[in-house]
Formats: structure tokens, sequence, C-alpha cells
């Protein structure tokens, strides 16, 4: 085998290691798929969501941050 395939090889396992890397990151970040709008007139300090397959709210996805009127979030 020549050192040319070699690198190739080396790289072409490299860069697919790097996309299952990145696709498990992002599965495991997005669990909502949505982009907030806040139109109520007033800032949001707190946003609760839960799948409708539970009966409890789950975390706040705003966390620390606060979404002000008129901004949208970024997509949850």
């Amino acid at each position: 085998m020549t050192h040319f395939a070699i690198k190739l090889k080396i790289t072409s396992t490299l860069i697919v290691m790097a996309i299952f890397v990145s696709a498990s990151t992002l599965a495991v970040a997005g669990k909502q798929d949505f982009i907030l709008h806040n139109e109520t007139g007033v800032d949001l300090h707190s946003v609760y969501v839960s799948p409708h397959s539970t009966d409890n709210w789950q975390e706040d996805i705003l966390g620390r941050d606060t979404l002000p009127t008129g901004q949208s979030g970024q997509q949850f």
C-alpha cells in the first residue's frame, strides 16, 4: 500500500468518525424542533414544554436567558 493510500484511508476514517460524533451530539441537543417567536408584548423569563405523552411539564428551555418581546429564540 502506498503512502498516499494510507493517508487517504486515515483521512476517510477520521471524516466518518467526525460525522458520527456530530450527528450524535445534535440528536442529544435537539429535544425540541421549533423556533419560539415572542409576540406577547412582555419579556419571557421562562418557557416550559413537554411532550404530549407526559402529564408533567419538563425543564425551562430558556434556562437563565430571557426572550424579549419582538424577538425570536434559537431553535429549541
